[in-house]
């Protein structure tokens, strides 16, 4: 895969998110709890999949490699290295690495870390609503199996109860996801 599939990746999660509550408000249908939190778990891809594009883009990798050919003798992975981000790298066969882990923490410090200007981006540089920054900070790929999730990392122990987002909160949501989505787009020259 080339890094370019995550931005691609990340607008089609976007307009998923999008259409289904477009729908929504024009059938003035009320979704179910178990939509909203699907919209949720598909929104952390929206934020993710663009993150880890911007992260290809800034570090200036060939776009015409693939992004599982992450090895030790490979100049992108020692680009990857300097900027700190090799944590989030995993080994896989034949001494590849490739992303793996779902944290935004640590690739948000990444942009922290370069200095970029990122004063526009929500959830990075601009305030958000402490709910909306809550369901930013407490997703993870557990969301997609439990409706009340316990999540430990290294930054912190937290508990959210997905039966309380509620389908204002879920669609203020996606609203900043796709300000954050543009925002990074625009730090990226794309």
């Amino acid at each position: 895969m080339k890094y370019i599939e995550y931005r691609k990746s990340s607008i089609r999660h976007l307009k998923t998110c999008q259409k289904i509550i477009d729908c929504a408000e024009k059938e003035n249908i009320d979704l179910p709890t178990s939509i909203i939190q699907n919209l949720y778990y598909l929104s952390g891809y929206i934020f993710e999949c663009i993150i880890n594009y911007a992260i290809f883009d800034y570090i200036g990798f060939n776009k015409n490699s693939c992004v599982d050919e992450l090895n030790s003798k490979n100049e992108n992975f020692e680009k990857f290295k300097t900027y700190k981000v090799v944590h989030n790298i995993q080994k896989k066969s034949k001494g590849f690495r490739t992303m793996q882990r779902h944290n935004f923490q640590d690739t948000i410090n990444f942009f922290i870390e370069q200095n970029i200007d990122s004063s526009n981006v929500p959830f990075i540089g601009k305030e958000v609503p402490s709910r909306m920054k809550n369901l930013f900070i407490n997703w993870d790929i557990s969301v997609r199996y439990e409706t009340m999730i316990n999540i430990k990392n290294t930054y912190k122990q937290r508990k959210i109860n997905l039966t309380k987002i509620t389908y204002q909160d879920i669609k203020e949501y996606i609203k900043l996801s796709a300000e954050f989505q543009l925002e990074l787009l625009k730090i990226t020259g794309n």
